[in-house]
């Protein structure tokens, strides 16, 4: 298609799922030939992941941290329209409830094709009243709403506009090598409630006495860090589990483990697992709202557990730690199965939505 002058809109590119697939986007735009501008308005000194150098960067911080709430909303607000106005913006995509809503009422009247996207379990976020209301007011003014996964999409049923546009991954040759001595059982993700890492730590407690050659590894930071940590205290296990923070390079991360599993209340899409089964790493999921159940079927490339059911968790953590030759069958078809996830391919599916939405201009 023609070259396109492509706005991409967030808070931040602090560690992140939303922050990730931005940067993949914003690479395969450029690689695409269309000319990117990432608008952000927290510090650039938040960034833990590293754009394609030919996107254009614009950080409205300044405007965001001057004055009291409203003061520094409105300078916000009008900050951001001036930026889209004067860059000639063929698409807006913006990233997350919050800058969804700021991103729409800044454009109001411009007649720009606005895309927000929506990465979590909408009935799980943090939004209190008002904003949902508000959400619900604003979002119809968009051109669509992509959801992440058809579980996030079938949430917003009241929108007419919507669609769903999976995260994109990309996928390289891999080569399965390990010099560790130990076996490593592995997540990735922030340390908050949603991702459970209290439920991982206690399961792995339940097995690791009969597997003395695994430990467990989970990369990410959070607000949960200390109470993890103590956790880990408490289970005498500070030689077995090991907490590294955030790690910039994932596939650095997961190529070194031999079991991946989520233990998430809820998610959007899920990423990592896609992540995970790029690098060759078997999954074991719970079958959380909403993505995994989209990423994996049970036993063919993957294990997806029933939501919340510990007992089939730690036993099927027990059968694929036991059994190398299953964890390689799984980890080959995980591989195989995510094509469709390809970062061409995505971007080969944001492309027609693009058109659509310009020629209903």
């Amino acid at each position: 298609m023609n070259k396109l002058n492509i706005i991409l809109v967030i808070k931040s590119l602090a560690g992140g799922g939303a922050e990730k697939v931005l940067t993949l986007l914003a690479h395969g735009f450029i690689k695409a030939g269309h000319s990117v501008t990432l608008i952000t308005y927290e510090s650039t000194k938040k960034d833990v992941y590293i754009l394609n150098p030919n996107v254009k960067r614009i950080d409205l911080s300044e405007k965001w941290l001057k004055g009291n709430v409203v003061s520094k909303n409105i300078s916000l607000l009008n900050s951001l329209r001036n930026n889209i106005k004067s860059s000639n913006a063929d698409v807006v995509i913006s990233f997350v409830h919050m800058v969804n809503i700021r991103t729409l009422i800044s454009c109001i009247g411009l007649n720009i094709p606005i895309v927000v996207t929506e990465h979590c379990d909408p009935s799980k976020s943090s939004l209190n009243n008002t904003w949902r209301l508000i959400r619900k007011l604003a979002y119809p003014f968009s051109s669509k709403l992509i959801g992440v996964s058809e579980g996030v999409t079938d949430k917003f049923t009241w929108l007419k506009k919507r669609q769903t546009i999976y995260n994109p991954v990309e996928i390289d040759k891999v080569e399965k090598e390990s010099n560790s001595k130990r076996l490593i059982l592995g997540s990735m993700g922030r340390l908050t409630y949603q991702k459970g890492y209290n439920r991982l730590i206690k399961y792995f407690s339940v097995v690791a006495e009969e597997f003395p050659e695994w430990d467990l590894v989970i990369y990410g930071e959070g607000d949960l860090r200390t109470q993890l940590k103590q956790q880990i205290i408490d289970l005498k296990l500070t030689e077995r589990i090991f907490l590294p923070g955030f790690h910039q390079n994932s596939k650095e991360a997961l190529t070194n483990l031999e079991l991946f599993v989520i233990t998430s209340h809820f998610e959007g899409f899920c990423l990592v697992i896609v992540e995970a089964m790029a690098q060759k790493v078997p999954v074991i999921s719970f079958d959380c709202p909403s993505g995994p159940a989209e990423l994996i079927e049970n036993n063919v490339n993957g294990s997806l557990i029933a939501a919340d059911d510990e007992e089939s968790m730690i036993n099927q953590m027990r059968q694929l730690m036991l059994n190398k030759s299953e964890r390689e069958r799984l980890a080959e078809a995980g591989h195989t199965s995510i094509n469709r996830f390809s970062l061409p391919e995505i971007i080969n599916e944001w492309e027609g939505l693009f058109k659509e939405i310009i020629d209903e201009k």
